[in-house]
């Protein structure tokens, strides 16, 4: 599954389950999307962080997941209020040690898996 199409369903899935506003990421910060009740103050500055946000790093099957994780512990690092996921596709071939690392360390970043049929499951909240 190409990352385009990941964006797509996690798109999709926000409009559908969340309340708040989704932003596409922004350059400076390189999130792929936001979600929370927030105001941009220009393309590079969010205000009014609040505990119900949430970010997430879209990865496609073929996708190198290694500095994304890197990413999402600095996200984590920068405002731990937020709740970091990463959302793959379930046939990624790192999903599986992925999951154990995140368990292992106790590490604070969510996971998302999407479906053959475009479903998107929780299966590690942050």
């Amino acid at each position: 599954m190409k990352e385009s199409e990941v964006e797509e369903i996690i798109d999709a899935y926000l409009k559908k389950e969340k309340a708040g506003k989704t932003f596409l990421g922004i350059r400076n910060y390189g999130v792929d999307r936001w979600q929370a009740p927030w105001e941009v103050k220009d393309s590079s500055i969010l205000i009014g962080r609040t505990k119900d946000g949430i970010q997430i790093e879209i990865k496609g099957s073929n996708s190198n997941i290694d500095r994304t994780v890197g990413q999402c512990l600095r996200y984590h690092y920068e405002n731990e209020s937020l709740k970091i996921f990463i959302a793959i596709p379930e046939d990624h071939e790192k999903i599986d040690v992925m999951r154990q690392i995140f368990d292992h360390y106790n590490l604070p970043i969510g996971i998302m898996t999407i479906g053959k049929n475009r479903e998107v499951t929780i299966t590690r909240t942050p």
